[in-house]
């Protein structure tokens, strides 16, 4: 009887892990790597191990020698590692770790409200951590638990946490959604980069912009940005700055507006920059047209008085810094 709940009780042990890991996939805007392909390898090794796991009365690959014994004037499941004992439990870290590192990542650059959210995940993250390590250490949290698996209580302590970010923080409610509706569909080009102007995330018209199949996180603006933005350019940057750029590709030359914005803490500290580029090359392109049309006639096409003047004083001033004769 105790090995048949057991068996009810690893549908939890096994899927939590890929359970967080989605939650935290969606929360942190990564939910479109979620394919029914990527799923699928998933959760592969989680139906694996639970065949495993139903199969092991015979197998006893994860429960060797089972038994019941009594502690503290209760019977308990008793067992000794089988051999697929602690890959499982290796696997389940692994998943969960992950999951937390991308909370880590949002934390740094997440608002007030978020880091709060992220925070009390974090925090319940730690005590599952800690909890497995002194189960898989046979190390007891008190006399009267001994011979009791603690993990599941670390479990309960964990969803209540969740509720708290949940209810108390409108954690669902106020999770980055505006990234999707925003950032990821604004025909603008979107790069955030850390202080060492290495990207930590782009939008897809960023990524259209310079030709990136996937967002290349980690990699400096320097060498992936075509030489837009350098470190010197950043520090200088006070609150926000806008230059001016240019690109060449096979429809010709685009032009770019790239507004630099400072990420500050609320203690004023620098946390990275902003960058949004604007394709600026119709504005230009009208402009050109309304220069060329300012300076000749629109009827023959000859230059007008003021483009006489303009391309006059050009020569003239050539003239006089060659030292050379100039004619009408």
């Amino acid at each position: 009887t105790a090995l048949f709940w057991n068996n009810i009780q690893y549908i939890g042990i096994l899927s939590f892990p890929n359970l967080y890991l989605i939650f935290v996939l969606q929360y942190t805007g990564r939910g479109r790597i979620l394919t029914s392909r990527n799923l699928g390898l998933l959760f592969l090794p989680v139906i694996f191990f639970y065949i495993v796991k139903l199969l092991d009365g015979q197998l006893q690959w994860v429960y060797a020698a089972p038994h019941m014994e009594l502690v503290n004037g209760n019977l308990v499941l008793a067992f000794e590692w089988g051999p697929l004992y602690l890959p499982i439990s290796i696997y389940q870290i692994v998943v969960v770790t992950w999951a937390n590192i991308l909370l880590i990542r949002q934390f740094r650059y997440a608002s007030r409200v978020h880091r709060m959210q992220i925070a009390i995940m974090l925090l319940a993250a730690s005590v599952v951590y800690l909890v497995n390590l002194l189960y898989m250490l046979d190390v007891s949290l008190s006399p009267a638990l001994d011979g009791i698996d603690t993990n599941p209580l670390a479990f309960v302590l964990w969803a209540a946490l969740a509720s708290v970010a949940i209810f108390c923080y409108r954690l669902l409610e106020l999770a980055p959604i505006a990234r999707d509706v925003l950032i990821e569909t604004l025909q603008d080009g979107v790069i955030v980069l850390d202080t060492r102007a290495r990207i930590v995330d782009a939008n897809p018209a960023a990524l259209a912009i310079f030709g990136w199949r996937d967002r290349p996180i980690g990699a400096t603006a320097a060498d992936t940005m075509k030489g837009w933005v350098s470190r010197e350019i950043l520090d200088e940057v006070d609150t926000s700055r806008r230059i001016e750029t240019t690109m060449i590709d096979e429809h010709g030359r685009i032009y770019y507006d790239v507004t630099i914005s400072v990420l500050k803490q609320a203690d004023g500290s620098r946390i990275g920059y902003l960058l949004l580029i604007h394709d600026t090359t119709a504005q230009k392109q009208i402009e050109q047209q309304l220069e060329e049309l300012s300076l000749s006639d629109e009827l023959t096409g000859l230059t007008n008085r003021r483009g006489f003047n303009i391309l006059a004083q050009q020569i003239i001033a050539v003239a006089n810094r060659m030292q050379s004769n100039a004619i009408l």
